[in-house]
């Protein structure tokens, strides 16, 4: 799936659960416009640009949307953590370069993560790194011992 919503068959798109099941109807409405937008392109003016820069991610995070970009343009960036996560740190990178990042005190696999992407921080070259670490304190081997508890605020606890 590509920035455009578009599959790896040209001039067959997709959106919305049909990609990912979606925890708010906003994040559907907002993929369904976009889709729309590059369909019409698409229709009106032929083949849409490549997409040649590949985004990967680590095993905190499933998969992203979209999962190539051009680098042309700005673009929404759409993902879910692995597990639940708290104190955590999300960022996008392309070689040594970080190119966006986003703080969150929790993160869970049934919400939906969204970054906008600059395009002027992309190199055409290389496929984007998206990494997703907690920054939760390290308290030696006792802290393993600890079994976590949520409060209702879905900060980490020990009981």
């Amino acid at each position: 799936m590509d920035e455009n919503f578009q599959t790896d068959v040209e001039g067959i798109f997709a959106a919305g659960n049909v990609l990912h099941v979606h925890d708010l109807v906003d994040f559907v409405s907002m993929e369904a416009e976009a889709l729309a937008d590059s369909a019409a392109r698409y229709i009106k003016e032929g083949p849409l640009a490549p997409c040649p820069i590949r985004i990967h991610t680590d095993k905190n995070l499933g998969h992203t949307i979209p999962q190539k970009v051009s680098g042309a343009r700005n673009f929404n960036l759409s993902m879910r953590v692995t597990h639940p996560m708290g104190n955590c740190r999300i960022a996008v990178s392309q070689g040594d370069r970080e190119i966006a990042a986003k703080e969150m005190k929790k993160a869970i696999p049934a919400e939906m993560i969204q970054m906008e992407i600059p395009c002027e921080k992309l190199e055409a070259d290389k496929p984007l790194e998206i990494t997703c670490e907690s920054r939760m304190p390290d308290k030696g081997p006792e802290r393993s011992r600890e079994k976590p508890v949520w409060d209702k605020n879905l900060e980490v606890h020990k009981q």
